[in-house]
C-alpha cells in the first residue's frame, strides 16, 4: 500500500492540517498551521486566460503577461508546498522525505468541504530539487472527507470481458469525444460504446433505467455550465445525470468542458456526487492536449487502475510531451494541471480481460487477417470553432432522418462538422 499525504483544511479555525499514513497504515499527524488563501479570484481569472485565451494571441504584451502567470504558477506551488511542509514534526519529516525521494510510492489526498479549497491547483506542488510532487504520485484526488472515513461503494459486479462507456455529447461539441472514441479504437480490450440520442438526462434516466452493473464509465462531452453552475446546457441538470449513474453502479464519471468551468464543476461534481470517482476536466483542452489525455486515461481505465491513476498516468503523458498548437507555432501549455479527481467513495476497478486471439489448430494456417476497419479522419488541431448553429441543424435533420447529405465546396468544413457532431 503506498503512503497517503493527508492535506485536511479546518475551515473553522483558517488552518490546515497535514497527515501521512504509512504503508502499514499508522497515521501521523502534524500540528495544524495557519493557511491564508493563497489565490485571488483576478488571479483565477488570469490562470483560465492563460490556458484558454493566450494560445490564440501570443503577441505582444501577452508574451510578458503569459510569462509573469508561468512565474506565479511555479510560486504558488512553491508556496503551498511550504506551508505543507511547515507543519514540521514526524508528519513533516515524513512529507519532506516524500517530496524529495524520487522512488517514494505515495497518494495525494485534499479533504475540505469547501470547493473553493479544493479547486487549488494542488497538482502544482514542487520544489526547485524534486520538481512537481504530481509527476511523482499514484493519485492526487479531492475528497470531502478524509479516505479511511470514505464509505465502500456499493453496486453489482461489472463485465470483465468489455469495457462498456456510455457517452453524451452536448450538441456544440467543443470536448473530447473525437479523440476518446479514437483512443477507445485502439484498445486491446473489446469496447462496447453507446453514445446517447438526445442527450439529454431524460435520455440518460430511461435508458438506464435497465442497465444497473453494465457501464463502466460514463463521458459527459461538451459541457457548459450556466450562470448558477447546476445545468449542462442542452443536456440537463448534472445533480440529476450523476444520480442516475450511480443508481446504475456507474463507478467513473467522466465530464470534460467546451468552456471554462473550474470552480462551479467543483463544487457541481462534490455536492451531485454520488459517483464514487468524478474526473474533470474544467479548462478545455486543445490539440496534442485532448489526444494525450485520452489516450493514456483510457488505456489505464480499461485496466482497471481506478480515476486516481489514470488521471496521474496522463497527467506525465501531457507533461513529457507539453507543446501545443497557437497562432505563433508550437508552446509549452501547463495543461496538465487542470484534470481533476474526486472521489467520494472507495471501489474496486473492474480489469476488463484484452482479447484472445483464436488459437490455432495444428496442422491448419491460420486465418488470413481481415483488413483493419477503416478510420475516420481526425479533427484539425483547433477543435470546432463557431459552428454551432450548424451541429444543431444536423442534430436535428437526424431526428428526422438517419441519412443526411453534407454538400459544398471543397474546404469549407463538412468534413470537420461532421467529426464535430
Amino acid at each position: 500500500m503506498p503512503e497517503i499525504v493527508e492535506i485536511l483544511d479546518l475551515p473553522e479555525t483558517g488552518q490546515l492540517q497535514v497527515s501521512v499514513v504509512d504503508e502499514s497504515g499508522e497515521r501521523i499527524t502534524a500540528t495544524p498551521v495557519p493557511f491564508p488563501f493563497p489565490l485571488s479570484d483576478d488571479e483565477q481569472l488570469e490562470i483560465a486566460w492563460l490556458l484558454t485565451s493566450y494560445p490564440s494571441d501570443p503577441f505582444g504584451d501577452s508574451l510578458s503577461r503569459a510569462e509573469t502567470v508561468e512565474e506565479g504558477l511555479r510560486g504558488l506551488g512553491r508556496l503551498l508546498l511550504e506551508t505543507v511542509l511547515r507543519s514540521g514534526g514526524d508528519a513533516g519529516d515524513s512529507i519532506s522525505r516524500i517530496s524529495s525521494d524520487s522512488g517514494a510510492t505515495f497518494r495525494i489526498s485534499v479533504v475540505s468541504p469547501r470547493q473553493r479549497f479544493l479547486a487549488l491547483p494542488w497538482d502544482l506542488l514542487n520544489s526547485p530539487d524534486a520538481g512537481y510532487m504530481a509527476t511523482r504520485a499514484e493519485s492526487v484526488t479531492r475528497q470531502l472527507v478524509s479516505f479511511v472515513e470514505m464509505p465502500e461503494a456499493a453496486g453489482e459486479a461489472l463485465p470483465e470481458s468489455r469495457f462498456n462507456v456510455l457517452m453524451l455529447c452536448s450538441p456544440g461539441g467543443g470536448g473530447i469525444a473525437a479523440d476518446a472514441v479514437a483512443a477507445m479504437e485502439s484498445l486491446d480490450v473489446e469496447v462496447g460504446l453507446d453514445c446517447l440520442r438526445p442527450p439529454t438526462v431524460e435520455a440518460l434516466e430511461s435508458h438506464l433505467a435497465d442497465r444497473a452493473g453494465h457501464y463502466h464509465l460514463l463521458h459527459i462531452d461538451g459541457a457548459e455550465f450556466g450562470p448558477q453552475g447546476s445545468n449542462v446546457a442542452s443536456i440537463g441538470s448534472l445533480e440529476r445525470m450523476l444520480q442516475a449513474a450511480a443508481d446504475a453502479a456507474i463507478p467513473v464519471a467522466l465530464i470534460a468542458c467546451s468552456a471554462p468551468g473550474y470552480g462551479r464543476i467543483a463544487a457541481d461534481a462534490l455536492l451531485a456526487g454520488k459517483v464514487p470517482e468524478i474526473v474533470a476536466l474544467p479548462v478545455p483542452l486543445s490539440g496534442t492536449g485532448r489526444k494525450l489525455f485520452s489516450d493514456s486515461f483510457y488505456a489505464s481505465i480499461a485496466r482497471g487502475e481506478g480515476a486516481g491513476p489514470s488521471v496521474a498516468t496522463a497527467r506525465r503523458a501531457m507533461m513529457e510531451h507539453p507543446h501545443r498548437p497557437s497562432s505563433s507555432g508550437p508552446f509549452v501549455s501547463w495543461d496538465w494541471m487542470t484534470p481533476i479527481v474526486y472521489q467520494s467513495a472507495r471501489y474496486q476497478p473492474t480489469r476488463v480481460r484484452p482479447e484472445e486471439p483464436e488459437s490455432v489448430i495444428p496442422g491448419m494456417l491460420p486465418a488470413t487477417p481481415e483488413p483493419p476497419p477503416r478510420q475516420l479522419p481526425r479533427g484539425g488541431p483547433y477543435g470546432l470553432i463557431g459552428r454551432r448553429r450548424d451541429i444543431i441543424a444536423l442534430e436535428r435533420a437526424l431526428e428526422v432522418d438517419p441519412i443526411v447529405l453534407l454538400s459544398g465546396p471543397a474546404g469549407i468544413g463538412k468534413t470537420e462538422v461532421a467529426l464535430g457532431l
